[in-house]
């Protein structure tokens, strides 16, 4: 909205309610309206307070045009439209609206007309021939083609998405706009320039003159057409114009804006700074509205008649159900604490300031101001028997007012107090009369007052009634129910309450019940002999009743503290006989908007029924008069919508889709939904349940209508929403709404399959490594068990063969040198063999060591090991020798076996290469490659062809054989005169 618009919004607004407040005080002060309103403005919602156009689609919403657009309303929400308009302005100011058959029919500023409907929107503009004017009117013919009346005179045609213009040479003759409308039976009429035709046979034709002024037309239910010339009403019918009626109006610059007969037969007729009129036969009443300037008139199913204005915003009109008396229709005082009607159907008022007021022929009369009764202050009134009213005073006795006579009873006359606190007379004339200061309860009967004593600890009784069969029961402050028995009174209070609560009131049934309305313990009834109770957890509006009465009609009518409604008597009875939960209450006032009814109690009576069936019931505002008839009950059943789902805030989309899938990582899902009743909107009632998640339906606030759930588990949802409307009529069938929360991928069946196949795959691999891993473990036990007893075998195999065999030598040549020691030369060379003998046998039994230390198990070791053998082996032997080995040798660690059958090919090929090569040098080269280790033995001695068949050959046989034992390879190279070459080839582990 633009900063120009809002200015002027706000100072439309200001003086709206400025004029207002005058127009409608002035106009109540004279005759109370018989009609409610309830405004609604754009601080509700409202696009704009100028309202062109109503009407209610076949769901049941009801569209309005205004100046700053398109909007739907359900009663409690606006919800505006975007329009696609050439302007490209969103909320285009839009002059009539139409709901045709089906579709909606918008005329713009400009002469533009747009159509929508469920599936597709239409624009026409001046390019399909339509006038730059502003449009006045639109109708549509029983073909169905769209008929809209302009300012500049001409009217056209819209008929299968062609636009035909009519002017002057079409038979639009005359000056000045053309206004047109529909009649029953779906013919166009036009009115321009005094003159009314009609379009018959693809033409217009004439069909009479009409009279002066600025004419409005509409059709008449029953046929024919009703004719707003100027402020004078007429009837078309038959060919001939019937003046009707005449709005008299006072208002300057007055002029027809609107006219619309609605289902009763009733006429309404809009003006220009006139208001709102309506004519019900010849009888012409105006209607106070929000703005005396009305645009647009229309009626809803339910017999609502909506208003809209020209800078008062949207208005729904229905019969008065509620008259609220106050000072400003003459009473004294606008709190009221008592009431009663007498004999005559004359309503008597008691004011809290203590003054007395009688209502009749329709106005009120402040008796106070009499001279009879200056200076004293009423407290209650009551009527008697035969046609007179018994007053009650603070300080002043008692008064019996009959005719224009006024008679005094005090307390020289026997009256037990100061002041009269409950009054209440007896089908037998007697007058109860509860009083303060002291308390006490007497009998006014044959002159005389009786005192009746009342049980120790009761304290002030501010009710008296007398049910059906004749008992008398009282009501007390501190929440004594009492009950005359003869001439007592006994405690016949509800025992089931948890504590007493204070009796504000209490009524006597038609039907033998008595009720009793507490102060925070809601209603109370004896039945039979027996007490029931109901309250706010029960459906009860107000837990605080200040009076009640029945209205003959089904309705149980409730004054409270926090306003007045209505509970239907059968409703009520089952809920207290224990056959239903709960009742529903139809809380009354603010939807005729008037101003808060906080009830008024503590002094009896506190209600009374006129004789023309009105309730009365005291309240801090004013005195209210129920009417029940205008509350009959609306039997529409109110359709039932789902209108928007919010998914974490974000609007999910719901069209074209019969179910809707929401993701499974949401924090809140919101439904809104409505109920389109417009009677009452505040007193439609939801109940909700969610199928897959609810157990039983749910009440949905007053006030709600919408639900929120959060973090549904995946599944599938239905949502169902049931409503009634203010007549508790509910539509059973309702609206649904159904969902799928969507499962997290790890919930899904084909997740779940593969993770029951991986998870069975990965047990029977863990099962199947676990037993390799056992086999594995078993073969490795075997392996090293087998590995220790062949390393076993061969130290047991290497101790017999080496240390055995040299033991037995040194044996013998013990025996030997034992034998020669006569000859010297022989004994030592004995000894000097021996000795050899043994230093190979230490030798022997060094390598054994060596090879079974596990210290010992890298290459490393195995190098230096092997590297000092040959030196001190080749040292012994006179053989020159060269050891060439890297600088950093790999931690590799070797096995004892692997370690051992390595050096033992070493040591084989040095001992060949001593015993057979007459070799001067032997070079012992280590090689490490990529992982690989090559051991070569090279000597320069004098070499071979081919290897005898000797020691030689079997010793080279060996080597190769222990080299193929330890996975590797054993290759000798040998020439005549060109030495040996040993290689030993191993992959290192």
């Amino acid at each position: 909205m633009s900063i120009t618009r809002q200015l002027r919004w706000l100072g439309s607004v200001m003086i709206t309610r400025l004029i207002l407040s005058w127009f409608s005080v002035s106009a109540l002060a004279t005759e109370p309206s018989s009609w409610s309103v309830r405004p609604w403005f754009s601080d509700d919602g409202l696009p704009d307070n100028d309202v062109t156009g109503i009407a209610q689609n076949s769901q049941g919403y009801l569209w309005l045009a205004t100046q700053g657009g398109l909007a739907l309303f359900d009663g409690v929400r606006f919800r505006e439209l975007d329009l696609p308009t050439p302007s490209r302005s969103p909320h285009p100011l839009i002059r009539q609206l139409l709901q045709g058959n089906d579709a909606l029919w918008l005329a713009l500023e400009g002469g533009t007309i747009i159509s929508l409907n469920h599936d597709r929107t239409n624009v026409f503009t001046t390019a399909d021939g339509l006038p730059a004017y502003r449009p006045s009117s639109l109708a549509q013919a029983r073909d169905g083609s769209v008929w809209i009346g302009f300012v500049d005179g001409s009217a056209c045609r819209i008929a299968r998405g062609k636009v035909t213009r009519y002017t002057a040479k079409s038979g639009l003759s005359g000056v000045g706009p053309c206004v047109l409308a529909a009649d029953t039976q779906g013919e166009i009429w036009f009115a321009k320039a005094g003159t009314l035709s009609f379009f018959r046979d693809e033409k217009i034709n004439y069909a009479t003159d009409l009279p002066e002024g600025i004419i409005r037309l509409t059709a008449g239910r029953n046929g024919g057409l009703w004719i707003l010339a100027g402020l004078k009403l007429s009837k078309f019918d038959g060919g001939k114009i019937i003046s009707v009626a005449t709005i008299n109006s006072s208002a300057a610059g007055v002029s027809p804006s609107v006219v619309y007969e609605d289902h009763a037969g009733a006429v309404w007729v809009g003006t220009m700074a006139g208001g709102l009129f309506r004519m019900n036969g010849s009888n012409c009443t105006p209607v106070t509205t929000s703005y005396p300037d009305i645009l647009s008139l229309a009626e809803d199913r339910e017999g609502n008649l909506w208003a809209g204005t020209g800078g008062g915003g949207l208005n729904r009109l229905r019969p008065r159900v509620l008259e609220l008396h106050n000072a400003d229709d003459g009473l004294p005082f606008a709190s009221i604490r008592s009431v009663c009607a007498d004999a005559t159907g004359i309503i008597w008022a008691a004011a809290q300031n203590g003054t007395l007021a009688k209502f009749e022929n329709g106005r009120w009369q402040n008796l106070s101001a009499d001279s009879n009764w200056a200076g004293t202050r009423v407290t209650c009134v009551t009527a008697d028997t035969k046609g007179g009213v018994w007053v009650g005073t603070s300080h002043e006795g008692l008064r019996h007012w009959t005719g224009n006579h006024a008679e005094v009873i005090g307390r020289g006359d026997g009256l037990g107090g100061e002041t009269v606190r409950a009054l209440c007379t007896d089908r037998e004339g007697a007058l109860w009369i509860s009083t303060e200061s002291p308390n006490t309860v007497q009998r006014w009967r044959a002159g005389r007052f009786e005192n009746i004593p009342r049980p120790d600890g009761s304290r002030t009784v501010r009710s008296i009634v007398q049910d059906q069969a004749g008992t008398i029961w009282l009501g007390t402050v501190d929440g004594f129910l009492l009950r005359v028995e003869g001439e007592k009174i006994v405690d016949a209070s509800d025992s089931s309450l948890a504590r007493r609560k204070p009796v504000r009131c209490l009524y006597a049934g038609p039907e033998g019940d008595l009720w009793i309305g507490y102060a925070g313990a809601g209603l109370g009834r004896w039945h039979d002999g027996k007490f029931s109770n109901l309250s706010t957890s029960r459906g009860l509006h107000d837990a605080y009743i200040c009076g009640m009465m029945q209205d003959g009609g089904g309705g149980f009518w409730f004054s409270s503290d926090h306003g007045i409604f209505q509970v239907r008597q059968r409703e009520l009875n089952d809920a207290l006989d224990g056959k239903t939960a709960s009742v529903r209450s139809v809380l009354f006032g603010r939807e005729e908007g008037l101003p808060s009814l906080q009830g008024n109690f503590g002094y009896g009576p506190g209600f009374a029924r006129s004789g023309d069936g009105k309730i009365w019931f005291p309240t801090r505002s004013g005195l209210v008069a129920i009417n029940p008839e205008q509350t009959q009950p609306n039997h529409l059943v109110p359709p039932v919508l789902i209108e928007r789902v919010l998914v974490d805030g974000a609007t999910a989309n719901l069209q074209g889709t019969e179910k809707i899938s929401l993701p499974p990582r949401h924090r809140k899902i919101e439904i809104e939904f409505t109920a389109l009743s417009f009677v009452a909107p505040e007193n439609v009632a939801f109940r909700c349940k969610l199928e897959g998640w609810d157990e039983g339906w749910n009440a949905v606030p007053r006030g709600q209508r919408s639900v929120n759930y959060t973090r549904l588990p995946a599944g599938e949802y239905r949502l169902r929403v049931l409503a009634c409307n203010n007549a508790g009529i509910w539509n059973e069938t309702g609206a649904a709404l159904a969902f799928t929360v969507e499962q997290f991928f790890w919930n899904t069946w084909w997740f779940r399959s593969l993770a029951v196949i991986f998870v069975s795959a990965t047990v029977a691999l863990a099962v199947r490594q676990q037993a390799k891993r056992k086999y594995l473990a078993r073969l490795r036990k075997l392996e090293a068990e087998a590995a220790l007893q062949k390393e076993r075998a061969r130290i047991a195999k290497d101790i017999h063969d080496e240390l055995g065999a040299n033991l037995t030598q040194i044996s013998l040549l013990g025996k030997f040198t034992q034998h020669d020691l006569t000859q010297p030369d022989k004994a030592r060379a004995h000894v000097e063999k021996i000795a050899s003998i043994a230093r190979d046998g230490v030798r022997s039994v060094d390598e054994i060591v060596w090879a079974v230390n596990p210290r010992n198990d890298t290459l490393s070791q195995l190098l230096d090991y092997a590297g000092q053998y040959a030196v001190d082996f080749l040292r012994a032997a006179d053989i020159r020798c060269r050891i060439d080995f890297p600088e950093k040798i790999p931690a590799n660690s070797l096995p004892a076996d692997v370690r051992h059958g390595l050096f033992m090919v070493v040591k084989e090929a040095l001992n060949n290469a001593v015993k057979h090569s007459g070799a001067k040098e032997i070079l012992l080269r280590a090689e490490i490659f990529e992982a690989t280790l090559t051991l070569n033995i090279e000597d320069d001695g004098r070499g071979f062809d081919s290897p005898k068949d000797n020691a030689l050959a079997d010793g080279l046989r060996n080597m190769q054989q222990r080299a193929t034992e330890l996975g590797g390879v054993c290759s000798i190279e040998s020439q005549p005169g060109h030495g040996t070459k040993v290689r030993v080839q191993l992959q290192l582990p």
